[in-house]
């Protein structure tokens, strides 16, 4: 090739770069690279080629293949003919033209793309042309009667394309394969000159890059979404942290109220009574002894108030995923893992149940039952948190390696104001009790094989989405 046509396919290469740039830039979209890439092969503002394949590396195969996912071309002359002067007519620009082929590059019913859809080569054949040109990094031309023919898939693929020659280039992004491109001339028979592969593989090198930043796009994306979704569950489990607290508080104050003013209140109320029997109706000191009478009965009223303010209210159930709704849970806790040394162990069951419960009040009494297991461990130890189920019960299982329970306070430890700990209230397990019971289930405390505590919320198969366990 003499210098002034090697210089000539640079300046064109450079052109159709530039012409491309703010769909290389600028696309987020690997669809629309892809289809640029082809486009700017093929037109006659591009490198010129007929026709283009590309075969792209498919992952979810059983093992990875390259296969033909979009080609841009005319099936025949006759359709050649018909598309250039369709072009011609219409004085269709290369963004034109890359809109016009954005739909029926990929087309199940594309004719070039039925040529080659049985086309499927595995990643590991290394002796194939594709997986040379992609392991190598290299451009191949194969011409049929040539020693490049005796690439293995090279003959076939010259018989399936029903042409005498075409041009392989890798497509690589972060050194990693993504597919290949063949280009031909089967239509007008134009010879492919090494200065066209040259020009074909530098400008799949552009591809790659741009390919790479749509993938970057993509993935960033996906990230953005995903990190919108934590953030919301966040926001919703702070919530859930300080109702907790929240809780928390209003049973400490519960505690001193009720048990420091509860009895007390009783044995007054009580000899207010026994004097206002022994005195007489007429007597001075009647009217003293109703009033702490009366006192008495508005601060019974009080803590009667205060008990209702503690009670679960109403459920309003919805379908739940069992899994995210246990991982959420568990994720409110992982600083305080952290602080304490504790290794957390999820087991979760597949495929995920999906239950019927009041997502905010089951959830809460899941929370309570975590933070009571977590403060058992001050010291760390190891927290497992697993979802199981039968043919009667579905159950979430919270065990600890804590400090374990005494004998005799196992079955006092759902009671309301019971507690082992001096700071607490004694209302986390039992206000979970409520809410299991509310749901048709039940929460049991065991002491387990690790000298810690086992909770075991359960509930009935009914409450599992049919179809959905």
């Amino acid at each position: 090739m003499n210098q002034v046509t090697h210089d000539n396919k640079i300046r064109l290469l450079l052109d159709l770069v530039l012409k491309l740039n703010d769909t290389f830039l600028q696309a987020s979209d690997l669809e629309d690279v892809l289809n640029a890439v082809l486009v700017g092969i093929t037109a006659g503002e591009g490198l010129g080629f007929n026709r283009v394949f590309l075969f792209q590396l498919v992952d979810h195969l059983p093992d990875s293949h390259l296969k033909a996912t979009k080609a841009i071309g005319p099936a025949s002359p006759e359709d050649a003919a018909h598309v250039w002067n369709l072009i011609n007519e219409a004085h269709m620009s290369l963004f034109d033209i890359m809109l016009n082929v954005k739909l029926m590059s990929s087309k199940e019913d594309n004719p070039l793309t039925s040529m080659v859809k049985d086309i499927s080569v595995p990643l590991n054949d290394e002796a194939h042309i594709f997986v040379t040109s992609l392991r190598e990094h290299c451009s191949l031309h194969i011409m049929r009667g040539d020693e490049t023919a005796d690439y293995k898939g090279a003959k076939e693929l010259l018989d399936t394309l029903q042409t005498d020659e075409f041009a392989v280039v890798p497509l690589v992004t972060h050194q990693k394969p993504f597919g290949v491109i063949v280009a031909d001339n089967s239509i007008t028979r134009t010879p492919i000159e090494p200065g066209d592969v040259e020009a074909l593989h530098l400008f799949a090198g552009l591809g790659s890059i741009a390919i790479c930043q749509a993938n970057m796009c993509s993935l960033m994306e996906e990230r953005i979404v995903e990190l919108q979704r934590l953030n919301a569950e966040v926001v919703r489990n702070r919530g859930l942290l300080i109702q907790a607290e929240r809780q928390a508080a209003v049973g400490r104050m519960a505690d001193q109220v009720l048990h420091q003013l509860k009895n007390p209140l009783s044995v007054i109320g009580g000899m207010a009574g026994l004097l206002d029997k022994k005195i007489a109706p007429d007597s001075t000191k009647k009217k003293y002894i109703l009033a702490i009478k009366e006192k008495c009965a508005i601060m019974e009223r009080i803590l009667n108030e205060l008990s209702d303010l503690l009670q679960v209210p109403e459920v309003n159930c919805e379908d739940v995923r069992l899994n995210k709704l246990v991982s959420a849970s568990v994720d409110i806790f992982r600083h305080e893992f952290k602080r304490f040394d504790i290794e957390c162990i999820l087991d979760l069951p597949e495929p995920e149940p999906v239950i019927c419960v009041d997502r905010t009040h089951f959830q809460q009494a899941l929370v309570n039952v975590i933070k009571n297991a977590v403060e058992a461990m001050p010291d760390g130890g190891i927290l497992h948190v697993s979802v199981t189920s039968d043919d009667n019960h579905i159950k979430i299982e919270v065990m600890d390696t804590g400090l374990g329970v005494a004998k005799g306070h196992l079955s006092r430890l759902d009671e309301p104001f019971f507690s082992t700990k001096s700071h607490a209230m004694g209302l986390g397990l039992s206000q979970g009790k409520k809410v299991l019971e509310q749901h048709g289930g039940t929460l049991s405390v065991e002491q387990n094989s690790n000298g810690g505590a086992t909770v075991v919320l359960s509930l009935p198969v009914s409450r599992v989405a049919k179809g959905k366990k």
